[in-house]
């Protein structure tokens, strides 16, 4: 499943929702089945944030 998110949006919001979203769902997976993020492109927002702050 792809997930984008619009324009204007948080990106980090975004995926904190997208992320408690499938959490919820997963509870319905049959046993064993689990989902699993393979790409993610706000770890890099996230580490950017970070390093801005310390250096601010």
């Amino acid at each position: 499943m792809l997930s984008y998110q619009l324009p204007g949006s948080n990106a980090l919001n975004t995926a904190k929702g997208v992320e408690a979203q499938i959490a919820e769902l997963e509870k319905n997976f049959p046993p064993g089945l689990k989902a699993v993020f393979c790409y993610d492109t706000t770890k890099f927002a996230e580490i950017s944030n970070d390093y801005e702050r310390m250096n601010t």
